[in-house]
């Protein structure tokens, strides 16, 4: 065996070893948490995000935003058995405002609305010197 197939053959052993964890891991996330569903939508001026969260109430909702994506948990307090409440990742696209995004919740349905970039038009005046 040469040296290369003894890295393969670790890289291997190391990848199924934590593909199996990883297994384990996402398993039990996926088993407290549903995926609500969702809307995405976008006017003009925004981006719109509808969330369905049956038997939620506000206090049972946080958000998590970044430039990348906007994560929805939304848990209940008590200790019931079978699923925790419901968790969603959402990709959002570049040139959104959002340190100005809102969210209202209302009849078991989070929206999120995040203002797009206004970009408008510049105009440079360039003054030519002839040396």
């Amino acid at each position: 065996m040469d040296i290369f197939d003894y890295f393969k053959k670790i890289q291997d052993s190391m990848v199924d070893t934590l593909s199996g964890s990883f297994s384990k891991i996402n398993k039990s996330v996926s088993q407290k948490y549903k995926k609500p569903s969702c809307e995405i939508s976008q006017g003009k001026d925004y981006l719109s995000i509808k969330v369905d969260l049956p038997e939620m109430v506000k206090r049972d909702v946080m958000l998590n935003i970044t430039h990348d994506y906007l994560e929805v948990l939304a848990e209940k307090k008590s200790k019931r058995k079978g699923y925790k409440g419901y968790r969603r990742v959402i990709s959002i696209p570049p040139g959104l405002v959002i340190d100005r995004a809102k969210a209202k919740f209302g009849r078991n349905k989070l929206t999120v609305k995040i203002p797009k970039l206004k970009t408008g038009k510049i105009s440079v005046k360039w003054e030519i010197i002839f040396g």
